[in-house]
């Protein structure tokens, strides 16, 4: 009876999630990474062209 719960439930989570990644939408987004800039902690802009002929390592930690 146990395994039975478990796996409807599973089954609603797994349907929900479906159901979330199907109406997900993404825009496109034009332009190259030093053509953008962003706000740093204190509020101040800092571009991305400042990193020009530089190392960069990018790390997408956000999730949607």
């Amino acid at each position: 009876m146990l395994q039975q719960g478990t796996l409807a439930v599973l089954a609603v989570v797994v349907a929900m999630a479906s159901a979330q990644a199907y109406n997900a939408s993404c825009t496109p987004q034009t332009g190259d990474f030093f053509s953008y800039s962003s706000t740093d902690i204190h509020g101040n802009t800092y571009d991305f062209s400042q990193l020009k002929g530089k190392v960069v390592l990018a790390v997408n930690v956000a999730s949607y």
